[in-house]
Protein backbone atom coordinates (compact mmCIF):
# COMPACT_ATOMS: atom_id res chain seq x y z
CA UNK A 1 0.00 0.00 0.00
CA UNK A 2 2.85 2.39 0.48
CA UNK A 3 4.69 1.80 -2.40
CA UNK A 4 1.43 2.56 -4.03
CA UNK A 5 1.00 5.89 -2.65
CA UNK A 6 4.48 7.13 -2.96
CA UNK A 7 4.34 6.23 -6.96
CA UNK A 8 1.32 8.13 -6.60
CA UNK A 9 2.72 11.09 -4.99
CA UNK A 10 5.69 11.19 -7.40
CA UNK A 11 4.21 11.00 -10.64
CA UNK A 12 1.77 13.88 -9.21
CA UNK A 13 5.11 16.11 -7.97
CA UNK A 14 5.23 15.75 -12.06
CA UNK A 15 2.54 17.23 -12.85
CA UNK A 16 2.57 20.89 -12.10
CA UNK A 17 5.03 23.27 -12.95
CA UNK A 18 6.21 26.71 -12.63
CA UNK A 19 4.43 28.05 -15.56
CA UNK A 20 0.91 30.07 -15.23
CA UNK A 21 -1.43 27.93 -13.22
CA UNK A 22 -4.00 28.49 -10.81
CA UNK A 23 -3.47 25.71 -8.96
CA UNK A 24 0.14 25.72 -6.53
CA UNK A 25 2.78 23.09 -6.90
CA UNK A 26 2.32 20.43 -3.77
CA UNK A 27 5.50 21.64 -2.04
CA UNK A 28 3.50 25.10 -1.96
CA UNK A 29 0.08 24.02 -1.08
CA UNK A 30 0.30 24.51 2.64
CA UNK A 31 1.63 28.14 2.15
CA UNK A 32 -1.04 28.88 -0.65
CA UNK A 33 -3.57 27.82 1.75
CA UNK A 34 -2.57 29.48 4.86
CA UNK A 35 -2.03 32.84 2.47
CA UNK A 36 -5.35 32.72 1.52
CA UNK A 37 -7.12 31.94 4.76
CA UNK A 38 -5.37 35.13 6.01
CA UNK A 39 -6.60 36.72 2.59
CA UNK A 40 -10.29 35.74 3.10
CA UNK A 41 -10.15 37.07 6.87
CA UNK A 42 -8.88 40.29 6.05
CA UNK A 43 -10.93 40.30 2.98
CA UNK A 44 -13.88 39.89 5.34
CA UNK A 45 -12.98 41.93 8.08
CA UNK A 46 -13.08 44.77 5.67
CA UNK A 47 -16.41 43.79 4.04
CA UNK A 48 -18.12 43.67 7.49
CA UNK A 49 -16.31 47.30 8.28
CA UNK A 50 -17.90 48.70 4.27
CA UNK A 51 -21.34 47.27 5.41
CA UNK A 52 -21.43 48.98 8.93
CA UNK A 53 -21.01 52.36 7.00
CA UNK A 54 -22.97 51.72 4.14
CA UNK A 55 -26.75 52.66 5.44
CA UNK A 56 -24.87 55.84 6.92
CA UNK A 57 -23.42 57.03 3.88
CA UNK A 58 -26.23 55.38 1.10
CA UNK A 59 -28.61 58.17 0.57
CA UNK A 60 -25.87 61.35 -0.09
CA UNK A 61 -24.40 58.92 -2.43
CA UNK A 62 -27.48 58.04 -4.26
CA UNK A 63 -28.60 61.80 -4.00
CA UNK A 64 -25.68 62.99 -5.38
CA UNK A 65 -26.12 60.55 -8.56
CA UNK A 66 -29.81 61.83 -9.09
CA UNK A 67 -27.81 65.66 -8.95
CA UNK A 68 -25.33 64.34 -11.79
CA UNK A 69 -27.46 62.10 -13.86
CA UNK A 70 -25.01 59.57 -14.35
Amino acid sequence: MKQILLILSLFLLGCSSKDASHLPSLFELPGAIIGTTIENARYNAKRERVQQYEPLYIDPVVVGIMIRGI
